[in-house]
């Protein structure tokens, strides 16, 4: 009988709170040192034990408290998952199902001194997105796919796995045999004075912080770590220009009033969420 099952998980999640034995697996192992760029903000690393912060401690032995308990919350996960599928296989439901695994959203993990989500950065945007079932529902198995893809896919690359045409256009596009073609994806978070947008394709991203108006520009084909923010580089100006323009037009006609159709406007009142959805 067919049936669909959405299974989460609060975890990995602040605060850390794994059972100890996770924690214990990575106590005494070498983990790696936050990313660092030439862009980094000093101020952030002074607030860095209040509660709520959003930016990172600066003592290196509370950055990898940090990092164990991130690690041992992940593979507290892992272990779980692992327990469902082998209780899924072994049941009769275990022949033909398609299991799709993500997240809403990364870790900065201290990387530019930041931690939690909400900024445009790759430790914080940049998701796993895996796909897994029979050939002949979602193709050859161990391919890597480098399209630009997002959470609004998952719902048309389900419909399309269950061979159902959806009733109404929609916002993503399925994932199967390269359906997804876009060019760059637009990204944006309400943050009080770093609420942010971004374009990001497979090879580079500019942001924008609409309240100051700040700018950045990274070549992630070169630099994924985001170490140089090359927004003041005279050679890629250019480019620059291209992605900010595309940002113009995904804001158009916003009722925030970010963008007048030709330039991009500062200081516009974010709303977390837009009153069409809020009327709903």
């Amino acid at each position: 009988m067919p049936f669909f099952l959405m299974l989460s998980f609060v975890r990995p999640h602040a605060p850390y709170d794994a059972p100890a034995c996770y924690f214990d697996m990575y106590k005494d192992r070498e983990l790696r040192q936050p990313l660092k760029g030439d862009w980094d903000r000093e101020e952030l690393g002074k607030d860095g034990r209040v509660h709520n912060s959003y930016t990172g401690p600066e003592d290196p032995e509370l950055i990898r408290q940090q990092q164990i308990g991130y690690y041992a919350c992940i593979t507290q996960v892992d272990h779980q998952i692992g327990r469902f599928l082998q209780a899924l296989q072994l049941s009769c439901a275990g022949e033909e199902n398609v299991i799709l695994f993500t997240s809403d959203h990364g870790e900065l993990l201290s990387d530019h001194k930041l931690i939690r989500k909400s900024y445009p950065y790759q430790g914080s945007i940049h998701i796993p997105m895996i796909l897994h079932g029979p050939e002949h529902l979602v193709g050859n198995g161990g391919r890597e796919c480098d399209s630009l893809v997002e959470l609004r896919d998952v719902m048309p690359t389900l419909l399309n796995i269950a061979g159902v045409t959806p009733s109404a256009p929609l916002d993503g596009c399925s994932m199967l045999e390269n359906g997804c073609t876009r060019e760059y994806l637009h990204g944006e978070h309400t943050h009080g004075r770093d609420s942010n947008h971004f374009i990001v394709t497979k090879s580079d991203k500019y942001v924008w912080f609409s309240q100051s108006g700040r700018e950045q520009y990274f070549r992630l084909d070169v630099d994924p770590g985001e170490s140089q923010d090359r927004i003041s580089f005279a050679e890629d100006q250019e480019r620059i220009s291209y992605l900010r323009s595309l940002l113009v037009g995904e804001l158009e006609g916003r009722e925030e009033g970010y963008s007048d159709g030709k330039k991009l406007i500062v200081g516009r009142t974010p709303q977390a969420v837009l009153s069409h959805i809020r009327e709903e």
